[in-house]
């Protein structure tokens, strides 16, 4: 009798989180009716395999194993990750795997120009939080679009992100 109480409690609990963590997931995705999920699949490194257009990418054109990868972003940031100067922007993450200057990197957003990283150096394992429209670099995130993470003239990572909403972040 206690093996099937302590049973029906675990059930219970894990039930109250998963309901929780939907909950959660619902916030984030509210006012997205549509079940199909009609984002590029990613390859290994987190890089679609198609352009903007939906044509293939050539595969000399992608970077083989990419130092650098944006690994999150919030387009719609009001009560979260505030800047150095206490105020709220659209952010995106960064990770690196190696010592590296962001300013060797550019990100091409939709079909515009490609738009340089700041001087910034990052060692091996860090992450680097980018605030858009701050200390020059200006980027307004639309709900959805193509971004590319651009490494001279090899493509690092490319994906559309949707923004499910103020203050959701999109994962990568």
């Amino acid at each position: 009798m206690k093996l099937s109480c302590k049973r029906a409690l675990c059930a219970l609990l894990a039930m109250t989180v998963l309901s929780g963590t939907i909950a959660l997931f619902g916030a984030c995705t509210e006012g997205n009716n549509s079940s199909v999920n009609t984002e590029p699949r990613p390859n290994d490194q987190g890089t679609t395999t198609t352009t903007e257009t939906g044509k293939p990418v050539d595969p000399d054109m992608m970077e083989k194993d990419p130092l650098l990868l944006i690994t999150e972003l919030m387009a719609k940031n009001e009560v979260g990750a505030p800047a150095d100067d206490g105020k709220r922007y659209p952010w995106i993450e960064f990770s690196a795997k190696a010592d590296l200057n962001l300013s060797e990197y550019s990100i091409k957003y939709a079909n515009g120009e490609a738009i340089a990283l700041p001087d910034v150096q990052i060692k091996a394992g860090e992450l680097y939080l980018l605030h858009l429209g701050r200390n020059g670099f200006n980027l307004t995130l639309e709900p959805t679009a193509l971004i590319t993470l651009m490494h001279g003239e090899k493509i690092s990572q490319s994906f559309v992100y949707i923004n499910r909403g103020n203050n959701c972040s999109y994962l990568v």
